[in-house]
């Protein structure tokens, strides 16, 4: 699937008629910050700048929170989006049509959920949430599994291919 490109012309034009939306932002954002710089200049000049810390203590806590779920997160798409790549390389050298968007979404949830279950290493766990398909020792090897159960089930979610 290819993507156009746009012209130089039409960027021009996405750009100006951006422009007063994008400076009425920047005004609110810069009108916090403003705001925001008040607020700890009078908690300076107070004496009070140990309530800085506590303020910069609550972003800390929460980033060190959800910091390895955002990692792992992010970490497991990347493998889903590769291992997307991967089937669709498959689909077109088995002279498949290309999947629409709603067969792409429907896929990468798929391979998402067989990711999660595949991350424990576990054969036994793997047959009880999929037992059409073969646990694989490698990731290719379940977009291998997977595209003839796709095939066999793909006519249960009326998909239109484009």
């Amino acid at each position: 699937m290819k993507e156009k490109e746009r012209s130089i012309w039409k960027n021009f034009l996405l750009g100006l008629v951006a422009t007063p939306l994008t400076a009425f932002i920047g005004l609110i954002v810069i009108t916090l910050i403003g705001g925001v710089d008040q607020v700890i200049t009078k908690i300076q000049l107070s004496g009070h700048w140990w309530l800085i810390l506590i303020f910069a203590f609550v972003p800390s806590v929460l980033y060190f929170i959800y910091e390895p779920k955002i990692k792992i997160s992010h970490e497991r798409n990347k493998v889903v989006n590769a291992l997307l790549l991967y089937w669709r390389e498959q689909q077109t050298k088995r002279n498949h049509p290309d999947p629409s968007e709603e067969e792409i979404k429907l896929v990468r949830d798929f391979l998402l959920e067989r990711v999660k279950i595949w991350a424990w290493f576990n054969p036994e766990l793997w047959k009880t949430q999929f037992p059409e398909e073969k646990y694989s020792d490698t990731l290719f090897g379940i977009v291998d599994t997977f595209i003839p159960y796709w095939k066999n089930q793909k006519s249960k979610y009326n998909i239109k291919t484009t």
